[in-house]
């Protein structure tokens, strides 16, 4: 089962984030002491969290760390600090006290040494970053008021051959997004992307920490965009499929007689998966669809003969796995997203709209 890193595959764009097991009213206490392998020390300021969500901390001056979870299931923590390797801990939450007692840190000799500033009149960087801005981020407004802080710690291989970069930062990305709110700290593990096509692939561990608003019109602001983000977004669309609320979430099939189905039968599942297929129903939402590509919109307008009228609102979701069957978790993650490419609106949505993972439980539509 591979390890729930948010992903994205960007050739034809889709929000492809590999899923977390699911509940937000149970509540977690994390506790521990980071220190370095070889000295023993403790390490002051390291990165303690849970991937894709806001939840999270540093440890102190003495290497501890303590903070609060509202989730149950199956996540990954994270523990970053520069200079150091990242460690990734996929966890079963579960128990109300998890006391780590010890975690080592092992020094990253290689990145200490790569550590360097790129030269601002390097034209072939700048263009590089600027291509990736515009992959990464997006192209809309929301994309305008995204920053990234620490750009020259990001480094770009070009493949002329294939017409690709594969992008690398010494450090993680330190991205301010002013439309949404968030300051979001990103460590790279893949990127790669065209800049003919604007499409691609990533691979990343983000951690989103809420902005200090200057003002209550501005959190007002803030708001109103994350929740116009989150309502007819992806995330959207398939936690709706877990609730049974399509139809009053406001998302309509427009392709025909495309069905969508949840499986009732464990012996299909089983079939399916016959590796994990215990653990999968626990934790996702199986459904079956009966065409390979089918077109959600949400808030559709429709014509006198049932044709949409505003068409820009239109998402396809294809199917690319061997599968007709999608497993979908709480938060509206999918399990095996690599296998399901969007084209439309989906498709434009980039990380400037990119939203914690927690977001969408507490919004009411």
């Amino acid at each position: 089962m591979p390890v729930p890193f948010t992903k994205k595959l960007l050739f034809f764009f889709g929000i492809l984030i590999i899923p977390l097991a699911n509940s937000y009213a149970f509540q977690s206490n994390f506790s521990g002491k980071i220190i370095d392998k070889d000295t023993k020390e403790p390490i002051a300021g390291a990165n303690i969290y849970f991937s894709g969500t806001t939840i999270g901390d540093a440890s102190d001056a003495d290497g501890s760390f303590l903070f609060e979870a509202p989730l149950q299931g199956r996540f990954n923590l994270i523990i970053s600090f520069i200079g150091y390797k990242k460690i990734v801990l996929p966890i079963l939450v579960k128990d109300k006290q998890n006391v780590y007692e010890e975690i080592e840190m092992e020094a990253d000799i290689q990145q200490m040494q790569e550590i360097q500033v790129t030269s601002k009149d390097d034209r072939r960087w700048r263009k590089a970053y600027r291509d990736f801005k515009e992959f990464f981020l997006g192209r809309d407004e929301f994309a305008y008021f995204c920053e990234i802080k620490n750009p020259y710690s990001l480094d770009f291989e070009w493949n002329s051959k294939e017409n690709i970069y594969t992008a690398s930062s010494s450090e993680p990305l330190i991205i301010e997004n002013k439309a949404l709110g968030y300051q979001i700290t990103v460590e790279i593990v893949d990127v790669f992307f065209n800049p003919r096509t604007n499409g691609g692939y990533y691979v990343i561990l983000p951690r989103f920490e809420e902005i200090v608003s200057p003002d209550s019109l501005t959190m007002a602001v803030w708001n109103e965009n994350r929740r116009k983000t989150y309502l007819g977004s992806s995330r959207h669309f398939f936690k709706s499929l877990v609730d049974g609320e399509m139809d009053n979430a406001g998302f309509s099939i427009v392709s025909g007689d495309s069905l969508i189905q949840p499986i009732e039968d464990q012996g299909l599942m089983e079939l399916y998966y016959p590796n994990n297929w215990q653990f999968l129903t626990r934790n996702y939402t199986p459904f079956k669809i009966d065409s390979r590509t089918f077109k959600v919109g949400y808030d559709v307008e429709f014509d006198r003969k049932g044709r949409a009228k505003n068409r820009g609102t239109l998402s396809t979701v294809d199917l690319r796995g061997i599968s007709d069957v999608i497993l979908v978790d709480r938060y509206g993650e999918i399990y095996n997203p690599e296998y399901i490419q969007f084209f439309g609106k989906w498709e434009s949505d980039r990380f400037a709209r990119h939203l914690p993972l927690e977001y969408g439980l507490a919004l009411k539509d």
